[in-house]
């Protein structure tokens, strides 16, 4: 029988999984397509769900050491412009930065599409 941390490593995996993919990429097929088997995994899947508290629970300090790191990226942008008084030369990927804040800010809340949309506005680069 698993450990209670290995069920726990276990169910923030899939959570990760299942959160942030579509369907299609988490079980290689379109949603209509799933076997016996992958309703198994689904069913196993969502016995590791986490209620909303628990996902910020869980997620809440990673998140916030993340956007912590994006600001000191900002913060050292600036600096350098500030001490080479010149920008860089091909501005697309803090553009591409700041239009992925922008955009998570603007997100409605039960869109569910989040992940997807950046990967989308990180793919021009």
């Amino acid at each position: 029988m698993a450990s209670s941390h290995a069920l726990r490593d276990l169910g923030r995996k899939a959570v990760r999984i299942n959160s942030q993919l579509p369907l299609d990429v988490v079980y290689g097929g379109s949603e209509n397509q799933f076997s016996h088997a992958d309703t198994g995994l689904r069913q196993v899947l969502s016995n590791f769900m986490l209620s909303p508290r628990q996902v910020l629970d869980t997620y809440y300090l990673e998140a916030r050491r993340d956007l912590l790191e994006i600001a000191a990226l900002l913060d050292r942008y600036d600096a350098a412009v500030e001490r080479e008084r010149s920008s860089a030369e091909d501005k697309a990927t803090l553009e591409i930065l700041r239009r992925a804040l922008a955009q998570l800010a603007e997100s409605p809340g039960s869109s569910g599409t989040r992940t997807a949309e950046l990967l989308k506005l990180f793919a021009e680069i």
